[in-house]
């Protein structure tokens, strides 16, 4: 007995099968795990618009007979033939399937059926129409279907010989749907031919399903032209209630390139969920698109994309201010730039800490109430550092730019902290003394570790502004100058002796700076009974101007 079978099985047991008689017209249902009797014939009913065709060619071999003066003998020939399936549109939206096959002429042994695989896991109910024709020879006819979308068994009593075609059988869906996809995780394209010592399986035919909606899909994270870090977790979503088959993630350079796959998986993500791990080692930094791919059991796909940025280490960390040998005092004021590739998305923070050397430890924060600053900075202040409580020395900076991912990139920067003034003192002459003229010498000290340079003025006499009389850049001790004061009219004169370092002080504003002055009398005094009556002090004036020089 040859069979037709439509299910996972390759067959069902002859036992279970009821023998039918007959054939009639019309349509009707097999119930789950129930049996059909008489198998109906007929033709394609009316309205019905083809959607799909296909013809595949098969061989195999099967057992078939050679005549010999004994009687025949049974041997193993070929069987060449041919199987069209065709999907049609019923009037009521639904399909119906129908399957003719063929045995050539040029075939030698008989087909005993053929079979469709895993139409149990698309529909959920299954009827059929069967009609054979021509019927030359069939006179036994049989149907079973074992439960709701489980396997649909034909069988008749002989086979289909060489030279046979139009061997046809309609299978009708309650599938509004139908696919012809194949990822090679289900069978449900293929037709299985099979004689009595072979089979041939044929792909790519259509299948019901109840599905005719795509997956759902979603890439939550990485975030679209966000950063993403190694290994980077993708976050998403990608199922489908009605059957999923699997899904697949790819990245691609965005400036072109083959995709290359991260991962192929079974198994749905029904909620946003971790789909995959992307290990980043082998992918250079830059703009990729990262590209997820579902597959439902009818053969549907959803496909979502988003760009990413692959994050390998923190980009830009430009200290313009200060520079290493700069000597500082008071406020030091930071300036440059701190920023990732990305911007925002892939900064996570940067610092700026100070050490004392040699040891170059600890570092401590230039501001301890903000230790950190979240945002960053291209071409500006990037932050001050108050290093007036600090012992004078040389100290490190550093400024460190770390990313979302950890990468770090560091700047540092040997610097000079001093914030002590010079000493400058004017010891001749003395404050408030009376010097006839001439050349005065005047002695006094500056000194500094930072030197920048000192000048010695003088103002009076009716001018109201300063004339330098001596100045310098290095540090002295004695003799500042021998000053001429030919010329100068007796008066009152004060000295002024100006010394400053080279620290920058306040962001540069100023620097460490020392000023003394020394008031003086120059020339001889004409009347020393100035407040109008002798005393011992006008004594004093006069041999004061006397030793000074005066007459």
């Amino acid at each position: 007995m040859c069979s037709f079978t439509f299910g996972r099985g390759l067959g069902m047991a002859s036992a279970a099968l009821v023998l039918l008689a007959g054939a009639g017209a019309g349509a009707a249902p097999i119930v789950a795990g129930g049996t059909l009797s008489p198998v109906p014939g007929g033709s394609l009913p009316s309205g019905a618009v083809q959607e799909w065709s296909k013809t595949s060619a098969f061989n195999f071999f099967g057992t078939g007979f050679i005549n010999t003066p004994n009687g025949p003998i049974p041997t193993i020939l070929p069987v060449n033939g041919s199987i069209t399936q065709r999907v049609y549109r019923l009037t009521d939206n639904t399909l119906l399937f129908s399957y003719s096959i063929g045995n050539d002429s040029s075939s030698a042994a008989d087909i005993d059926g053929y079979d469709a695989g895993d139409w149990d896991s698309y529909t959920t109910d299954v009827t059929q129409i069967s009609a054979i024709l021509p019927i030359t020879v069939q006179s036994v006819s049989s149907a079973e279907r074992s439960s709701s979308g489980g396997p649909i068994t034909f069988e008749w009593s002989t086979g289909i010989n060489a030279g046979n075609s139009g061997r046809t059988v309609y299978v009708r869906s309650n599938a509004t749907a139908f696919s012809t996809s194949s990822r090679g995780l289900v069978a449900d394209s293929r037709i299985t031919v099979r004689g009595s010592n072979g089979s041939a399986s044929l792909y790519g035919f259509a299948y019901p399903v109840e599905d005719s909606t795509p997956p759902i899909v979603s890439i939550t994270t990485p975030s679209a032209l966000g950063a993403t870090c190694n290994p980077a977790t993708i976050t998403g979503t990608a199922f489908d209630p009605n059957g999923f088959d699997g899904y697949e993630l790819e990245y691609q350079p965005t400036s072109g390139g083959a995709w290359t796959s991260i991962g192929s998986f079974n198994a749905a993500v029904s909620s946003t969920g971790n789909l995959a791990t992307w290990n980043t080692t082998g992918v250079s930094q830059g703009w990729y698109f990262l590209r997820l791919t579902a597959f439902n059991t009818s053969g549907l796909s959803s496909v979502v994309t988003t760009v990413v940025f692959v994050d390998k280490q923190f980009d830009t960390v430009d200290v313009r201010a200060p520079q290493t040998g700069n000597i500082l005092g008071g406020t030091v004021c930071f300036d440059g730039t701190v920023s990732d590739g990305v911007g925002s998305s892939s900064f996570a923070n940067y610092t700026i800490a100070y050490a004392p050397l040699p040891a170059a430890s600890p570092f401590l924060a230039v501001d301890s109430s903000a230790p950190t600053y979240t945002t960053p900075i291209v071409n500006d202040g990037l932050g001050a550092w108050n290093t007036g409580l600090l012992t004078d020395g040389q100290y490190r900076v550093r400024v460190r730019g770390t990313d979302v991912c950890g990468n770090v990139r560091t700047v540092t920067r040997d610097v000079t902290i001093d914030n002590t003034r010079p000493i400058a003192t004017i010891t001749s002459p003395g404050s408030c003394g009376r010097i006839a003229g001439g050349i005065i010498a005047i002695t006094g000290t500056v000194n500094d570790a930072n030197i920048s340079g000192w000048a010695l003025q003088y103002t009076g006499g009716g001018s109201d502004t300063w004339t330098t009389i001596a100045s310098g850049t290095t540090n002295i001790s004695g003799t500042l100058a021998n000053w001429n004061t030919a010329g100068l009219r007796p008066c009152s004169y004060t000295l002024r002796l100006i010394a400053s370092d080279r620290s920058a002080v306040n962001c540069g504003a100023t620097t460490n700076q020392t000023e003394v002055t020394a008031s003086i009398a120059l020339g001889c005094a004409a009347d020393f009974d100035q407040d109008g009556s002798a005393d011992v002090s006008d004594i004093f004036e006069y041999l004061n101007a006397w030793f000074a020089g005066c007459p």
